[in-house]
C-alpha cells in the first residue's frame, strides 16, 4: 500500500482476512505502520492457510488520525 498522514504521524493497518469455503475465518494477518506526512510504501508478505479459498484486504487507519491510502495492492 503506498499511505501519508493526513497530519503529522498517524498509525495505519494492513490486514488480510482469510475465509474457507464456507466463509469461516480461518486466520487473520496484521500489520501496523506508523505513516508520515509524505506517502510511503508499506508492505506486508502473508501466506494463505492451506484451507483459505477467499482472501478480504483492508487497508485503514489504526486510530482516530485519519490515513490517506493512494493505491492498495495484492499480489499473488
Amino acid at each position: 500500500a503506498e499511505a501519508s498522514a493526513a497530519e503529522l504521524a498517524a498509525k495505519g493497518r494492513l490486514q488480510v482476512n482469510w475465509l474457507n469455503a464456507v466463509g469461516k475465518i480461518v486466520h487473520v494477518d496484521i500489520q501496523v505502520f506508523e505513516s508520515t506526512p509524505e506517502f510511503t510504501e508499506y508492505t506486508m508478505d502473508v501466506t494463505a492457510p492451506a484451507d483459505a479459498t477467499t482472501a478480504i484486504v483492508y487497508a485503514s487507519g489504526h486510530e482516530e488520525k485519519p490515513v490517506v491510502f493512494k493505491k492498495v495492492l495484492f499480489l499473488k
